[in-house]
């Protein structure tokens, strides 16, 4: 049975938020505020229910026409029907109100610096799914486990849609399966594309298994028919609550992407982390930079640190710079790219980011933290940052609900927020990337 609704708020996670004739909270996944709509039912939990809308009744007068085929049915994009500048306000808006209602913190309307719309997307994963057609590569239906093809898709690289139908044909002629984790059955898990700033792109191939029959002979096609990949990649990758991760083999190609920023030098495994907006990261590194400027900075602390993204940035800004990291491919990417860019003082040190805050020696001290967590954030583990006496702490995040509970525990535990400023990393989406800075209280 459907209802009715209006629509008071976009909220965090990419839904919209109304009440029941009952009082309580409804999220639906669609719909813009002050809309009307009619939903019907997904899921019911205690505190809120779950609605899909059926019908727009009342349009926003920000609506606008979409810009690919598959919207909204694809997870790939939240608000694409949504003016941009509409989309800019309401992350502002949910930064705002998580920090309010998660941390207690009341701040001013962030400042948000906007990316390009369209096509921005350095790197995309796409998930392999049976269909009567054969395999399909997409993306997941928005709060759904099936998966749909996308349709002239407006946020990966312009390269990557003629790329994906080529190489989804190429499956099909090999007659590989997609691997129905329900089953057990099938190979192919993802595709993933990704390019560098300097143009090379590298496809990777990720399955279940360690190997497949066809794979040598699909990556002698790949090479002959597909002269726009540079390098192709198989990871074997045996858990399914991750996409991108477990041991690789190269099977053509430098099987490596190469990333320049500001004259630093980035060596990019195929499994490795990078942030996927090319424009909107040197955004946030210069604003890092303009604050770091201004500080007489001798020691810094980087946690979760990757293929050295902020240490090697930021390696001639301290005399010394403490890089923790706890993938290997990535500590091995690390220590190369600071050859490369010759940072000698840097110490790489190998271990979990929440291990290396709780255990390390009290009298340890860093003048400043960058720390650029998982969306999961650290939750109370951040608390152990007091012990290394910094000056400042920058807090790098992609989720606001827990960048807003990290930095009320970091209040609690003296520091006080001195700036934020928000990045739209993620156009379409209601994904934003945040950056706070905090200073000790009592320094």
């Amino acid at each position: 049975m459907s209802r009715i609704f209006t629509i008071e708020k976009l909220v965090a996670g990419g839904f919209s938020l109304a009440r029941t004739r009952e009082g309580k909270i409804a999220f639906i996944t669609g719909g813009y505020s002050g809309e009307v709509v009619e939903a019907v039912q997904v899921t019911r939990k205690k505190d809120f229910e779950l609605w899909k809308p059926l019908k727009i009744l009342k349009k926003s007068p920000y609506r606008r026409k979409k810009l690919c085929g598959t919207f909204p049915q694809c997870g790939g994009c939240d608000w694409q029907d949504l003016e941009y500048s509409q989309q800019l306000e309401w992350k502002a808006r949910i930064i705002q109100e998580q920090f309010k209602r998660i941390a207690k913190i009341d701040i001013p309307l962030p400042e948000l610096v906007p990316s390009k719309e369209t096509h921005y997307r350095n790197k995309m994963e796409y998930v392999a799914f049976n269909s009567k057609n054969g395999i399909k590569l997409g993306f997941k239906e928005k709060a759904s486990s099936k998966a749909t093809e996308p349709e002239n898709c407006v946020i990966g690289d312009r390269s990557f849609e003629s790329l994906r139908i080529k190489i989804q044909h190429l499956l099909n002629d090999f007659k590989i399966k997609a691997y129905d984790p329900l089953k057990g059955t099938g190979s192919l898990k993802h595709l993933v594309l990704r390019r560098s700033s300097a143009g090379e792109i590298m496809a990777i191939l990720v399955g279940k298994k360690a190997d497949f029959p066809q794979l040598n002979s699909l990556a002698v096609l790949f090479k002959e028919n597909l002269p726009l990949i540079d390098s192709l990649v198989y990871v074997h990758n045996s858990i399914d609550s991750v996409n991108l991760r477990g041991p690789y083999k190269v099977l053509y190609g430098e099987g490596i992407l190469t990333e320049e920023i500001d004259g630093v030098l980035y060596q990019v495994p195929p499994t490795s982390f990078f942030q996927v907006n090319g424009f909107i990261t040197r955004e946030i590194l210069h604003y890092i930079a303009s604050i770091l400027n201004s500080e007489n900075s001798g020691s810094l602390l980087d946690l979760f640190a990757g293929v050295g993204f902020f240490s090697l940035y930021f390696g001639n800004t301290f005399e010394s710079v403490t890089a923790v990291e706890s993938s290997g491919v990535s500590i091995k990417a690390l220590e190369s790219n600071a050859r490369i860019n010759r940072i000698n003082n840097i110490e790489i040190v190998k271990e979990d980011a929440m291990n290396y805050v709780r255990n390390t020696r009290d009298n340890q001290q860093y003048e400043v933290v960058i720390l650029d967590p998982p969306r999961t954030g650290m939750g109370k583990a951040v608390t152990f940052l007091r012990r290394f006496k910094p000056k400042l702490i920058t807090y790098v995040s992609c989720n606001p609900s827990t960048l807003a509970r990290d930095a009320g525990y970091l209040k609690e535990t003296g520091f006080d927020i001195i700036s934020i400023k928000a990045f739209d990393m993620f156009p379409q989406t209601h994904h934003v990337e945040t950056v706070v800075l905090m200073s000790r209280m009592d320094k």
